[in-house]
């Protein structure tokens, strides 16, 4: 069998808080986890002083040819960060993918209000937003973003498997711009499924190495009844086209 391309849509890296720093260089950990391209949720985001964190990413991306970073959103007039405006003007030169969000670890009320600049302004420049669902982050703030912002890409990954289609699905048919990792949706017929509900075209590739195993993923997209053409696009064309897709 040939070896299949893979843009991972989540990798996460780094060094996390009051630990030691990674003994793997991030294009090591790229090959570890099989991927051409990535996404690379830097784990310095949560807990660095913000415009620290922009400068790591930076000097990561351009370590490691293949690998797209994100930055933190927050809001812009705390001091803490450049505007989205400013931030996206040097997207192409440092292969920026588009913002995650760190309100847990920041304090930030999960209220579209506190965000409504950013957001706006992610929205028109068609930034993608990654959206992760864990702790105290929730589906009802991600709905909330959403009705104000419609608009908004939003690559949503979720840290819980089965039955979160309950609660995933109904938002991709009410959202047409979420689009959806896969790697915590490894069930029989899922890929199937979402395709044929809400497009391959909002279906994305992604391991969330190394909290997870690429392997089943990478199965049950090549095992989907759909054509090669929506492979190949959920493997890698579906990501390479919102990454390229950022209009500073």
């Amino acid at each position: 069998m040939d070896r299949i391309k893979v843009f991972d849509a989540r990798l996460e890296y780094g060094r996390k808080f009051l630990q030691s720093e990674t003994e793997c260089s991030l294009s090591d950990y790229m090959r570890l986890a099989d991927a051409d391209e990535a996404v690379v949720i830097s784990n310095e985001l949560f807990w660095l002083p913000p415009q620290r964190s922009i400068d790591i990413v930076n000097e990561r991306t351009a370590s490691a040819p293949g690998a797209w970073g994100v930055y933190l959103l927050l809001p812009a007039l705390a001091g803490e960060m450049l505007s989205v405006e400013t931030l996206a003007v040097g997207f192409a030169e440092h292969r920026i993918a588009g913002f995650t969000l760190g309100n847990e670890q920041y304090g930030v009320p999960c209220h579209p209000l506190m965000l409504r600049d950013e957001l706006s302004a992610c929205e028109t420049l068609h930034i993608p937003l990654f959206y992760h669902r864990s702790g105290a982050l929730s589906f009802e703030f991600l709905c909330a973003i959403m009705e104000k912002h419609p608009r908004l890409i939003v690559v949503l990954s979720v840290d819980e498997e089965w039955p979160n289609a309950r609660k995933v699905y109904p938002l991709m048919k009410a959202y047409d711009n979420i689009h959806l990792c896969l790697s915590e949706h490894v069930w029989m017929g899922a890929v199937d499924d979402l395709a044929r509900l809400f497009g391959a075209h909002r279906l994305l590739y992604s391991s969330s190495f190394p909290r997870r195993y690429s392997g089943g993923t990478v199965l049950m997209i090549q095992n989907a009844d759909i054509s090669q053409a929506e492979k190949n696009a959920i493997f890698y064309g579906n990501m390479k086209r919102l990454a390229g897709g950022v209009r500073p």
